[in-house]
């Protein structure tokens, strides 16, 4: 069934973003800057995203998932603007009485 999507701002917040290049042998081999997070880093705040190998170790994430918990993250940053223009509002009227 369907749900309310748990993870959102905080989570994404708590996620080091980092620029890297693949060790040889890895990915494109170190040619080109990288942008991302450690497997491990998403794993400590959103576990059910990572991907395990069959030793049980932590290899990759979910990355498509992760870019709607950051869609998620603008949602509740939009909704937060929103208030403190509301609230900037009205206080504006409150001064100009």
């Amino acid at each position: 069934g369907f749900a309310p999507m748990r993870a959102g701002l905080a989570e994404l917040a708590q996620i080091e973003f980092q620029n890297f290049r693949y060790l040889p042998g890895y990915g494109d081999g170190g040619l080109r800057l990288q942008y991302g997070a450690m497997a491990q880093n998403v794993e400590a705040v959103i576990p059910e995203l990572a991907g395990h190998n069959e030793k049980g170790e932590t290899i990759n994430y979910d990355w498509g998932a992760l870019m709607f918990v950051g869609l998620r993250a603008i949602q509740e940053l939009k909704a937060d603007n929103d208030n403190l223009r509301t609230e900037f509002e009205n206080l504006k009227r409150k001064v100009a009485r």
